[in-house]
């Protein structure tokens, strides 16, 4: 069962389709691909794209398949242990990071021949890693865990800071698109800001937001007029996907959208950042971001 807003596998046995790419993706899905993301050349045409897009394929024995975008294998990444959780491409899909359910992060160079990870880091981390991100100019990486904390590194994988103010498990980190803050969602309930340079709470999150876990959360900068700023989605355990404009410590116009009837799993925008996804164990559901209403709604089938 593919979540086809994230691209999740809860089970497979078929080929995977990329609608986006026009094309089938034949790839084996019998040892269940446990993540599939999509790089940033995606913004390009698939013909535009001929030799620089890119699927990654994480899957649940801790290798990477990374698959050009009109379904050639390019290469394998290995080197990681355990599930692959997270994935993120840097904003110039020269590298990607990806966190895996033992606790441990690693980072690939994809400019070099090396299906090695140039980098890894194990130990900061308390259990399970369910998020990781690069800031957007790619001299960052956040992770956050199942015990509530956010770990930021460099490039190497020194460890900037570590703060653990969330007191459950952290299910989604973004950066603002300026790198200055870090925000996250938790299975406490709130959703806290993070000062990228002093790693300390600047704001909790705590009011009109979720009843019960926030589960996922995704950022994405939206050009309104001459200006922009950075939405943010969420998606509850209540059922309801919550749309905010982020400036500072405030959420602005927020908007709770009911849709759903169980727990929303996922919530991502698309590339044209006016539309976005979401999706619960059941249907993946597409919303326009201008108005705010929901365009499509389809059931999630094996």
């Amino acid at each position: 069962m593919k979540d086809l807003a994230t691209g999740e596998f809860h089970y497979s046995n078929l080929a995977v389709e990329q609608a986006e790419a026009d094309t089938d993706l034949r790839i084996d899905t019998r040892r269940l691909p446990a993540t599939i993301l999509r790089s940033e050349s995606f913004k390009l045409t698939a013909i535009e794209a001929a030799t620089n897009q890119y699927i990654a394929v994480g899957t649940d024995y801790g290798v990477i398949h990374l698959i050009k975008s009109w379904g050639d294998p390019h290469r394998d990444l290995l080197g990681a242990d355990g599930q692959i959780t997270s994935m993120h491409f840097s904003s110039d899909d020269t590298k990607l990071v990806a966190s895996t359910s033992e606790g441990s992060i690693f980072v690939w160079d994809l400019t070099t021949s090396s299906p090695f990870h140039i980098a890894t880091a194990s130990g900061p981390a308390i259990g399970a890693i369910n998020s990781v991100k690069f800031s957007s100019s790619g001299a960052l990486i956040a992770a956050g865990d199942s015990a509530g904390n956010i770990i930021v590194f460099d490039l190497v994988m020194n460890v900037k800071f570590t703060n653990s103010d969330h007191v459950e498990s952290i299910n989604g980190i973004v950066f603002t698109s300026n790198d200055k803050y870090i925000i996250s969602a938790s299975s406490d309930g709130n959703i806290n800001v993070t000062d990228v340079v002093s790693g300390l709470n600047f704001y909790t999150h705590a009011d009109e937001l979720h009843v019960g876990k926030v589960t996922s959360i995704d950022l994405a900068k939206v050009e309104v007029g001459d200006s922009s700023d950075d939405v943010i989605i969420t998606g509850g355990e209540d059922g309801f996907v919550r749309v905010a404009t982020w400036n500072e410590s405030a959420f602005l116009a927020p908007a709770r959208l009911a849709g759903h009837v169980s727990e929303v799993t996922s919530v991502r925008f698309a590339l044209l950042s006016n539309i976005f996804y979401s999706c619960d164990e059941s249907f993946v559901k597409t919303w326009e971001l201008d108005s705010a209403t929901m365009t499509y709604s389809n059931s999630i089938s094996a």
